[in-house]
């Protein structure tokens, strides 16, 4: 099985903590992926940024919109270039976990 990380998200961009959370299979020990956690710290500098966020937001077209949230389904569902894990790799993992 592969190993997996799954960043945490500030205004689009992947943002890895400083101290993950290792997923070890229960059963093997295998270490099979990590992911990143937000402290309360970050929580209030991305909460202050949060007006410029929702104006940045306001200028973009909402077809445009639309059109980014059809792809990120397409790659979460079908996986590819820009696709941070296909869903059945990380329920499998999860599950183990």
């Amino acid at each position: 099985m592969s190993y997996w990380n799954l960043p945490i998200l500030r205004f689009g961009n992947p943002h890895e903590s400083l101290a993950p959370r290792r997923l070890i299979h229960f059963f093997t020990g295998e270490r099979l992926g990590e992911v990143s956690q937000a402290n309360p710290g970050l929580l209030i500098q991305d909460v202050r940024s949060a007006q410029r966020t929702r104006n940045v937001l306001r200028e973009i077209p909402c077809r445009q919109l639309v059109r980014m949230i059809e792809k990120a389904t397409d790659l979460y569902l079908r996986g590819g270039e820009g696709a941070l894990r296909l869903p059945p790799a990380v329920s499998h993992s999860l599950q183990c976990t």
